[in-house]
């Protein structure tokens, strides 16, 4: 019945975007800028009102302090309201959109510190101690979580802060902090886009890439065959051709770069070419890079030392989220798969990063230029190494779940300990491809229907679709116990939703997909069910994209309903 009603109603598709989890909540620390490259005068503090609401700040204190006592405490002015959205900027007179002037030059620490939020009755709104790395001592009650671990500095030349994800973004945690723009008074927030993908070819050698911010120097385009400049070496250009990028900093000491997307990523992936030099390294001397999501690193991309050879003391690292690693000794190249949550290394850790893969690179036989992917889907976390974009033949795969899932950014890092910088390899990629929310592979659309429970049936996919994946699968969840189902699968989305009302369904009941085949299921006395049969045969090419929808038959509707459905969102699934 459920089949012959569909099929006499297929007509035209709509689709309606999910909306976005939002954490903000009052007054909070927004970004702070607390040790620039001359002499001090550009540091900052802003405040941010989450709310919906005015608040009156007046009388409310931004306290700091170091491991040896108190520092200088500010005081807002009376009749001083925040209203909803807008920003409150301590600083000198020389930031621009300051609205409390509170002196010219070295206004906080450059080192380990806190800086503490207090209502006029003292009561803690925020707080947060950076550059944890250093110890925390005293100031332990007052960070959040592991604490901006890493170390801090913003270029004259290239202005960078601690900035919050999103504007008010607030978990309690001070990984909620990504590098990025400086921008006092004004929004945190970069671009909200599906897609991110660049070769450089259009690009000139040499040109810097204005999608990016670098915390020294902003990642540079190179073309790959020609030494000099910001090329080390010349080598071959990568499977994609043409011209490549590199993130390091000719003056040497590391760099960091965040690509300017926006860092709401319950679902991303990161693909792209990689060049991976495994030539050993003199003894005592080595070269780290990184490339992360849902996290930020540090400005100086302090050395880390998964490994644990490295000599010990390596524990400033600043890397939140999960990344690819690649480091270089006298042993030649290794490549990690890390997650590294809210930072922290070495004993002062409360929780150090976990290394879920170590892969050794070795001249002539994996090295040069590799295809690298990170993604994620929830908690489930795969990375790839080698093989075909898109694919996972030919490559080595890892899978892990992580508990620390947030939003972050995408970066890259670069760090050496060399004498001779013409022996460099510094992080050079290409192909450089993000994919976030419905470019993912999984986006869902359409309007939903409730069973006699009061559910509407939910389609989840267990892991990203690839080229030669026999192990996708589509759960559903929110079904009836005992209730039948159908799960319909299609390679067409319909227009505009078409509804079933007037055929006896609920006002919500919608038909968004043209069914090419069916799966009957039904739920376990959890309400859940998968289909594990329906995979992706080796020889369909990526990008191939796929529809899905669950009707489920619920008796308990009548007679309220002549046609008793209840009906999931339509998911659109894409291979590659």
């Amino acid at each position: 019945m459920i089949r012959n009603s569909l099929r006499a109603l297929i007509a035209l598709f709509g689709t309606a975007a999910l909306g976005q989890l939002a954490f903000a909540q009052g007054v909070v620390i927004n970004e702070l800028q607390y040790d620039d490259s001359g002499t001090d005068d550009r540091e900052f503090v802003e405040l941010y009102n989450a709310s919906a609401a005015p608040v009156d700040i007046s009388g409310w204190t931004l306290e700091s302090r170091d491991v040896n006592g108190a520092n200088p405490a500010y005081v807002v002015p009376g009749s001083t309201i925040l209203a909803p959205g807008a920003f409150y900027v301590f600083g000198p007179a020389s930031v621009p959109n300051v609205n409390q002037v509170i002196g010219t030059t070295n206004l906080w620490e450059n080192d380990n510190e806190s800086l503490t939020l207090r209502d006029a009755a003292s009561q803690v709104i925020d707080t947060l101690v950076y550059e944890a790395n250093k110890g925390l001592g005293v100031l332990a009650p007052f960070a959040e979580g592991e604490g901006l671990w890493g170390n801090f500095t913003s270029i004259d030349a290239n202005p960078t802060s601690w900035s919050r994800v999103r504007d008010g973004h607030d978990t309690n945690d001070n990984r909620d902090f990504v590098l990025r723009p400086i921008t006092p008074g004004a929004s945190n927030n970069v671009a909200q886009i599906e897609r991110y993908y660049q070769t450089y070819d259009a690009l000139a050698p040499g040109g810097s890439l204005t999608d990016m911010v670098g915390s020294f120097v902003t990642p540079r385009v190179i073309d790959p065959t020609a030494s000099g400049g910001s090329n080390t070496g010349a080598i071959i250009p990568s499977p994609q051709g043409g011209n490549a990028a590199v993130c390091w900093d000719p003056a040497g000491g590391g760099n960091a770069a965040t690509v300017l997307i926006d860092g709401e990523n319950k679902n991303l992936c990161v693909e792209l070419y990689a060049y991976f030099d495994a030539t050993p390294e003199v003894p005592g001397e080595h070269e780290t890079w990184s490339i992360g999501f849902q996290g930020t690193t540090d400005s100086f991309f302090n050395t880390p030392d998964p490994s644990e050879n490295l000599g010990g003391g390596l524990i400033a690292n600043g890397n939140t989220g999960i990344s690819w690693t690649y480091q270089t000794t006298d042993q030649g190249g290794t490549l990690f798969l890390i997650d590294h949550g809210n930072g922290a290394w070495g004993p002062l850790a409360q929780n150090e990063p976990r290394v879920h893969a170590m892969i050794p690179v070795r001249t002539g036989f994996n090295d040069g230029w590799r295809r690298l992917r990170l993604q994620i889907s929830g908690d489930f976390v795969e990375g790839f190494f080698d093989g075909l974009p898109g694919s996972r033949e030919f490559s080595w795969n890892f899978q892990l779940r992580t508990p620390n899932a947030a939003w972050g950014g995408v970066y890259l890092g670069y760090r050496e300990l060399v004498a001779n910088n013409a022996t460099l390899r510094p992080l050079t990629f290409d192909a450089l491809d993000i994919r976030t929310g419905a470019a993912t592979g999984m986006h869902l659309f359409g309007q939903s229907s409730p069973n006699s429970l009061g559910h509407a049936p939910v389609l989840e996919l267990n892991k990203f679709g690839l080229f030669g994946d026999s192990n996708v699968a589509l759960r559903i969840r929110n079904l009836k116990p005992g209730a039948p189902a159908q799960l319909f699968i299609g390679y067409v989305a319909l227009p505009f939703p078409v509804p079933l009302v007037g055929l006896g369904a609920q006002p919500t009941t919608e038909l968004l997909i043209l069914p090419d085949q069916n799966f009957t299921i039904g739920g376990d006395i959890n309400g859940r069910d998968a289909v594990m049969g329906y995979t992706i045969a080796a020889n369909v090419p990526g990008g191939v994209e796929f529809y899905a929808q669950v009707f489920e038959l619920d008796l308990d509707l009548l007679p309220t309903y002549s046609l008793p459905l209840a009906s999931s969102q339509a998911m659109r699934i894409v291979i590659g």
